[in-house]
């Protein structure tokens, strides 16, 4: 069985400015997609189980484009974020257990993705003090290569506060104490979504909101 294969052209432009206290990349990219490999299954009802056959039959076009930045408006200060747009077309391909030609589908290509953040670090009681806030999101996507049900949009949201740098005495081990939260927000959404003959549609939901309690020392 082949790879598959991606032939890409990219342009793009990496810069900073404001004294080293902003950047920006940008990069536009096109491509073809050769022998793309896509999984082919059917479930066996009354027999408790299933097949899968995978092939690399299909091929298709890739473009998009993605930035990133980052900037430092005061001392201990850090913004930054990313954004991605990306779009795939693909041809058909034969399904074996059809006998017949099935749309394919990309996986797991968001045509919007994106992040930003905020970082924030300045001494304090004798150590570091370090704050750190982000917010993640991307468009529904499909997560399977024959199905064009579709996830979730989604969008979380995550934080972490830390004193970094602690030292009991002189020449001990710096120690670190962190608290932090993933999906700051609760959001709930489905990640992965597959419609099937036997099963219906479900789908897999992201984890609730979570927090935790961090020692690390570091020798």
């Amino acid at each position: 069985m082949t790879r598959k294969k991606v032939e890409m052209f990219e342009v793009g432009a990496k810069t900073e400015f404001w004294n080293r206290r902003a950047r920006l990349n940008v990069a536009v990219f096109t491509g073809d997609i050769k022998d793309a490999q896509v999984d082919f299954n059917v479930l066996i009802l009354n027999n408790n189980r299933g097949t899968l056959e995978t092939t690399n039959a299909a091929t298709g076009k890739t473009k998009g484009f993605e930035l990133d930045f980052a900037l430092v408006p005061v001392e201990g200060l850090t913004l930054s974020g990313a954004y991605a747009y990306t779009d795939i077309k693909l041809s058909k391909a034969f399904n074996p257990f059809t006998n017949a030609q099935s749309s394919i589908y990309p996986l797991y290509s968001p045509k919007n993705a994106g992040s930003m953040a905020v970082d924030y670090v300045r001494p304090a009681f004798g150590a570091t003090f370090k704050a750190h806030l982000d917010a993640n999101f991307a468009d529904a996507q499909m997560t399977s290569t024959t199905d064009p049900t579709l996830s979730d949009k989604s969008f979380t949201v995550n934080g972490r506060l830390a004193l970094a740098d602690i030292r009991l005495s002189e020449g001990a081990p710096a120690l670190q104490l962190s608290v932090w939260s993933r999906n700051l927000t609760n959001e709930s959404y489905a990640f992965l979504r597959n419609t099937n003959a036997a099963l219906g549609t479900y789908a897999i939901y992201n984890e609730p909101r979570t927090f935790g309690v961090e020692a690390n020392v570091k020798f």
